[in-house]
């Protein structure tokens, strides 16, 4: 009897130290006091136009203060920089969804609430800011109550303005998309005349300075894409080039034949009405390759590379 007395009161020691444990445990991360304390990202997936493949961001401040912002486009078409959306909303409003954030434990929720079995629809994610750090919490179409009511709440005080920037964005795509498709690459001399089009420029390259291959009769023989990976060295030049054709080349032959580095040539290369960039020739052009532009970075190279290319495909 006095065996079983001493189990019993260990067990109950047991019992009220694991509640202690519990109850002391770590503290929920308390919400910042300045600057943004929660941020919305939405993004469609699945079926979707390839110039609203982006992410629209909303971050919002204790302080009310609000910047609506896109990002991770699939591609940015227009040539304008990406516009944001700087706004305030009430103090009060802005007061009761801090305090809905603090006291919801979305700050504590898993990262994954959304639907896993899912690959279209809306992928949502709430990020919110405290003082031992983010924590994002989202997925596909989620339906977790925690997740939903803070998301519903802060999307409710930005909707018309959130509209309103997206629909901007989606115009200025399409706007970009509309002027692209009627822009076609060409080289134009100091006289103002054409001296490349587009239909007499067969592939754009990219080149590094002692490549061997500028003069090879096909596409076939020559060095990689501006769209493929390159594994030449950090310190290599790399030149982005135009593959001509026959008579274009021989064209350009009896043009540049008196050119030199004392004496040089100058040409625009224009996509639609627009001056990309201007390059010089300081001899002869004997080639079927046109070194055109030349950057240090690979990834400029590239992006110059695949804007020249679009002006092929009018």
């Amino acid at each position: 009897m006095y065996a079983m007395k001493k189990i019993t009161k260990a067990i109950i020691i047991l019992i009220m130290i694991s509640a202690c444990l519990l109850g002391c445990g770590k503290k929920k991360p308390q919400l910042v006091e300045s600057g943004r304390f929660i941020k919305l990202s939405t993004t469609e997936l699945g079926a979707v136009e390839t110039y609203k493949m982006y992410t629209v961001n909303v971050e919002i401040t204790k302080a009310g203060n609000v910047r609506i912002y896109a990002s991770d486009f699939n591609k940015w078409i227009p040539t304008s920089a990406i516009p944001e959306e700087v706004f305030n909303i009430a103090p009060e409003e802005a007061a009761e969804l801090y305090d809905l954030v603090d006291k919801s434990g979305i700050a504590t929720l898993r990262e994954n609430v959304g639907n896993r079995d899912q690959t279209e629809g809306t992928k949502k994610l709430i990020t919110v800011y405290t003082t031992e750090g983010e924590h994002t919490t989202g997925g596909m179409n989620p339906s977790n109550r925690t997740f939903t009511k803070v998301y519903d709440k802060a999307y409710e005080l930005v909707r018309e303005r959130l509209f309103n920037y997206i629909s901007t964005i989606d115009k200025q795509q399409l706007d970009g998309m509309k002027l692209r498709a009627s822009e076609k690459l060409s080289v134009v001399s100091k006289d103002k005349s054409v001296v490349i089009d587009n239909q007499r420029i067969n592939d754009v390259y990219i080149l590094t300075p002692d490549d061997e291959y500028l003069d090879a009769p096909s596409s076939g023989t020559m060095p990689v894409r501006g769209d493929t990976a390159w594994t030449g060295s950090e310190k290599d030049s790399y030149y982005v080039a135009l593959l001509i054709d026959d008579e274009t080349k021989f064209s350009l032959m009896m043009k540049t034949e008196l050119c030199s580095e004392e004496f040089p040539d100058s040409y625009d290369v224009y996509m639609g009405d627009r001056i990309l960039f201007t390059f010089h020739v300081d001899k002869q052009i004997a080639t079927n390759a046109i070194y055109v532009a030349k950057t240090n970075d690979l990834e400029e190279a590239q992006r110059i590379a695949d804007e020249l290319s679009e002006g092929l495909l009018h």
